[in-house]
This record gives C-alpha cells, sequence and structure tokens, in this order.
C-alpha cells in the first residue's frame, strides 16, 4: 500500500507526480472554488476552452478564509468528478495560472498568476466588487511575461472597479481585459433550442411558462415575498399559464435541499416546478421562458438580455450598485404591485413589450457578444505561454431541462355556461389557500360555477373524497365501482389513451367524449367541466351533444356520444 503524500494527492500534482501520471502534460491550473455559483463559472467554459492534453487542471477549495457557502462548491466539484487537492498543498506548491471567479479568501497566498474572472451579470451589488486587499497585494508570483493579476470583465464598464483603491486616478493597478460573458453567448446560442426545452418541459405551444427567480439574502424575493408562486398559481389559469421558480444556490446550500424542498411543498403541489441548482437547470427554463419575475439578482438581467418581458420585485435598491446594469433593468422594466392583481400585470408586462426595451440595461452585460468563448482562451493560452490547440472553442447550448412541469393532481375550475351553449372553463391548483372567486358573468344570460376536479392519483384523498368529478383509470376498479369509492362526486372520467375518454354519471349512463379535431390541449377533463357546468346551469342535454369549450383563449369542440343521455343533476 502507498502512504499518503504529506503534501497531499500524489496524483495529478504530488512531488512525484510524473511517476503516476498517464498524461504527461506541461502546464497546470489551478481552480479556486468558493461557492456554487463561482464554480460553476469555471465548469462551464474550461473543459472546452483548455481540451488540451498539454494542460493539467485541479481545483482546490479554500478552506483558510471560506465563503460561508463553501459547502455547495464541494459537492459540486464531487459530483462532476473533478480532481480536488487541499488548500494546504494548493499554497504548497508552484502553477502556471490559477483562476477564480471571486476576489474574496486568501487569494494572496497562491504562488501562480492568477485571473479572476467575474460570475453573474457583471458588477451589481457591493458584495461583488474587488476586495481592495487584493488589489493592494498582488499574488507571490508572476512567471515569465504574465502579469501577477489579471481580471477578466464582460464590459468595458466595469474596469473603474479595478483602480487602484489609494490613487483611482492613476492607472489601474491590475491587467483588467474585456473578455465578454461566456454565459450570455451560450444562453443566445441556445435559442435555437427552444421549443425543445420546452417540449422536455411539458409545455404546450398555447402555454405560457413564467418563470421567478429569487436571489438570496435578506432583500432577496424569497425572504420577503416568498408566497409570490402560490400567489400566481392561484392568479393565473393553469391551462394558459405555468411557473417555474428558480431560487439562488446559496438558498439550497445554506438552509439545505430538504428544508426548501419542505418550504416549497404547496408549491409543488400546484404544478411549480422548483428548479434545481445543480446542472444549471435554471439556463434552460428561462430560454423556454415567457417572462421573468426577479429581484437583484443575474437571472433577470440574462432573461432580459435574452429578449424576455420582464417584472421585477425589488425591496431595498441600496443592495444595487448605482448605474449598474441590473440597476439600469430596474428602472426600465415595470415593477410587479404585490397589492393588485396578478394576472393583468404578468399579462400586460408581456402584451406590451417592446424589444430592445431594456437595451440601456442588457448592451451592457457583455462587451463581446458572441466572442466571449474566444477571448478566454486566448488570453488564458498567452498566461500559460503556449499556442493554442488548432481547433476552435465551440459555444454549445445549455443543457436541456432535468425535469418535466410536476403533474397539477386537483383543480378548482370555474365554469360559464352562455346562452349559445358554449362553456369558458378556467383551471387553478386547488392547493393554494385562497382558490378564485367565480369572476362576474362575461356574457349575458351566461351561468358561472365552480367546482373541484381531481386525480383517481390525487395524494391528498381529502380532496378526491369532495371532488364533484375525479379523473382516471384503476387497475382493479370499473368505472362505476370507482363512483362507489369516491361517494362525493358527480361524474368519473376514465381517459382514452387518445384524447377521449368514457365518462360515468351518478345515477345516469355512460357515454363517450371524443375531440372533433386535434388538439394537444384536448384534455377530457375540461370537456367533463365544462358538461358539468353546462348540466349545472340547467342547459338540456341530448344524445349526440357538440359541445363547444372555450379555454384559455382557444376553442375546442367535443362530442357527446350515447343515445337516449339524461344525466343526473349534481347534488
Amino acid at each position: 500500500m502507498v502512504e499518503s503524500d504529506p503534501q497531499g494527492e500524489h496524483v495529478p500534482v504530488g512531488a512525484d507526480a510524473r511517476r503516476w501520471n498517464t498524461v504527461q502534460f506541461e502546464r497546470t491550473v489551478l481552480v479556486v472554488a468558493r461557492t456554487l455559483t463561482s464554480t460553476v463559472w469555471g465548469l462551464d467554459f474550461l473543459d472546452e476552452v483548455l481540451a488540451d492534453p498539454r494542460v493539467q487542471i485541479v481545483f482546490t477549495v479554500e478552506d483558510q478564509s471560506p465563503s460561508a457557502f463553501h459547502r455547495g462548491a464541494s459537492d459540486l466539484l464531487e459530483m462532476v468528478e473533478a480532481p480536488v487537492i487541499s488548500w494546504a498543498q494548493a499554497v504548497s506548491r508552484r502553477f502556471d495560472l490559477a483562476i477564480c471567479s471571486s476576489h474574496r479568501g486568501s487569494l494572496t497566498q497562491l504562488n501562480a498568476p492568477l485571473l479572476i474572472g467575474l460570475h453573474g451579470a457583471g458588477i451589481g451589488k457591493p458584495s461583488a466588487l474587488p476586495d481592495a486587499g487584493l488589489l493592494r497585494r498582488t499574488p507571490t508570483t508572476a512567471i515569465g511575461e504574465a502579469p501577477a493579476l489579471t481580471t477578466a470583465i464582460a464590459h468595458s464598464e466595469q474596469t473603474p472597479y479595478f483602480a487602484h483603491p489609494e490613487a483611482p486616478q492613476r492607472p489601474r493597478s491590475v491587467d483588467v481585459q474585456v473578455v465578454g460573458d461566456p454565459l450570455l453567448d451560450r444562453l443566445a446560442a441556445s435559442e435555437m433550442l427552444r421549443e425543445q426545452y420546452r417540449s422536455e418541459l411539458g409545455l404546450r405551444d398555447d402555454q405560457l411558462l413564467i418563470v421567478l427567480s429569487s436571489t438570496w439574502g435578506r432583500h432577496s424575493l424569497m425572504s420577503n415575498c416568498s408566497e409570490l408562486a402560490t400567489r400566481l398559481t392561484a392568479e393565473l389559469p393553469a391551462d394558459h399559464y405555468r411557473v417555474a421558480f428558480v431560487l439562488h444556490p446559496n438558498i439550497w446550500i445554506g438552509h439545505g435541499g430538504w428544508q426548501v424542498r419542505a418550504w416549497l411543498r404547496r408549491e409543488r403541489a400546484a404544478g411549480v416546478l422548483i428548479v434545481p441548482p445543480w446542472r444549471n437547470a435554471w439556463r434552460s427554463c428561462v430560454v423556454a421562458s415567457d417572462a421573468v419575475i426577479h429581484d437583484h439578482g443575474s437571472v433577470g438581467l440574462y432573461a432580459a438580455a435574452l429578449g424576455r418581458p420582464t417584472l421585477h420585485v425589488v425591496h431595498d435598491t441600496g443592495d444595487m450598485l448605482a448605474g449598474s446594469a441590473i440597476a439600469e433593468l430596474t428602472r426600465l422594466s415595470p415593477r410587479l404591485r404585490l397589492d393588485r392583481p396578478l394576472l393583468p400585470q404578468v399579462s400586460g408586462a408581456i402584451d406590451e413589450y417592446q424589444a430592445d426595451q431594456y437595451r440601456d440595461a442588457t448592451s451592457r452585460v457583455s462587451g463581446a457578444p458572441g466572442q466571449a468563448l474566444a477571448l478566454h482562451r486566448d488570453l488564458i493560452y498567452r498566461l500559460l505561454r503556449l499556442d493554442p490547440p488548432p481547433w476552435p472553442a465551440r459555444v454549445l447550448a445549455v443543457d436541456p431541462p432535468p425535469e418535466q412541469m410536476p403533474l397539477i393532481h386537483s383543480h378548482q375550475v370555474v365554469t360559464d355556461a352562455r346562452a349559445d351553449g358554449t362553456v369558458g372553463v378556467q383551471r387553478f391548483p386547488a392547493v393554494t389557500p385562497h382558490p378564485p372567486a367565480p369572476p362576474p358573468p362575461r356574457y349575458e344570460h351566461s351561468f358561472v360555477s365552480r367546482h373541484l376536479v381531481s386525480a383517481v392519483s390525487e395524494p391528498n384523498v381529502a380532496l378526491s373524497r369532495s371532488a364533484a368529478i375525479v379523473v382516471g383509470k384503476s387497475p382493479a376498479l370499473s368505472g362505476q365501482q370507482l363512483l362507489a369509492r369516491f361517494p362525493g362526486c358527480a361524474l368519473v372520467v376514465e381517459p382514452w389513451s387518445t384524447p377521449a375518454a368514457t365518462v360515468h354519471w351518478r345515477g345516469g349512463e355512460s357515454f363517450a367524449l371524443q375531440p372533433a379535431s386535434s388538439n394537444r390541449a384536448n384534455d377530457p377533463a375540461v370537456a367533463a367541466s365544462a358538461l358539468y357546468g353546462l348540466v349545472t346551469a340547467g342547459h338540456p342535454v341530448g344524445a349526440d351533444l357538440r359541445l363547444n369549450v372555450e379555454l384559455s383563449g382557444s376553442r375546442q369542440t367535443w362530442l357527446v356520444r350515447r343515445d337516449g343521455i339524461r344525466p343526473a343533476m349534481p347534488r
């Protein structure tokens, strides 16, 4: 058995590493990981930029002056199987280049030229400003022609932040290079796959995805209005709007994933996708989105740069740097007023959005659109004193969504039965604490009512027991037996493999519901609710009925087939 190297790992950069290494590389690069978000910045492009057997990359997590959220960095590195060395080993040996996306910590102890990038969309918060001590005390060693400290920024407007703190008017004390934003370039390239991401999320073409985004800390959206996701599902009809909630990784790391999921359990039951912090799932959600509601974090700025309508919920402007791009976006985008109904504000922001509406803010996210990867590669190879490999760096689309939108097992359904026989249907998740009251009739001589629809698979059996309509099949029970199992329901809907179903009325006959034309929004549960609303309003229902349904602004026609149908009135 080989004894442990007193300086750390034997491979790939131990004192006798050449004895054990398979690939005999020429340069070593150390990546300093402090938090999950700052580590993602490097993982996002280094494997593409440095896909070169001449270069070995190793990672370290600082434990001398660690971030409060350092555990996220450690977990991520373990997940991606990155080679990790201890901080003690990192500061005890020499590297050809050290890379970090934070100015915090004990970086001056490293024996290497240092390259610092910025994670997130520029510098928007006071906490993102460079550490004055680091600007005064550059790392101990410059190798060859590489400067001791190089800062890679996305836009030239960020340059003044890196002037020497004691002599801001003199030439900058560090080498500052404008290299654009590689994440923005990847998001822009991903627009080609927007329809694929939406399909993998389970969205229909006629559905709008609203992404809710919270940064971390006491001034964040999650801290000040955590109930917003629930309110959105209570006020936005579920057949037209779906909601995804993106929380900053520091929330997950700081409070624990189990706790976050427990806090948002009701939201998930209402069909909200709680976007996990791993695999950068928020990115494909933003590409798939139709609007984004944000605070002072980077997600809103990236969404605006992609051309998405945004609304902001900012509770303390003091947490933003005056004149920053995110502060400018807050000025330009509408504010979501929580003391007013949400639906007209969300739909208004989408309908009234104009291209380049946020240009004064989004044009400052990157000073080199589409060129960030090439510029990063040129800079890194220059610092390493190597010629870049002959192949170009590829700008790759972001990963697809790791999961679909959650199923909504129960709906509060509002029906509007009109004199011409058309029935308007609006559905809302039944788990919201304050289900919407039936709206006033939109049409003369119409009848508005509300009822509960639950799936057979509804885990909250208290809901399915009180539902007027139960939807689904049981492998062991017939439709009539399901009526007996759920004595509170008026009808049971047994879907077929196609968008059609058999409907069993309590005290009446069974009949078939079939769509008259193909439509991705066809759902026999919707048609059953429309029929239920029609009967509740006292409309006569005969054989071979053509049922006209209006759902989220679109119209469907369903055929009700069975001679002599005389459904019993619901109790």
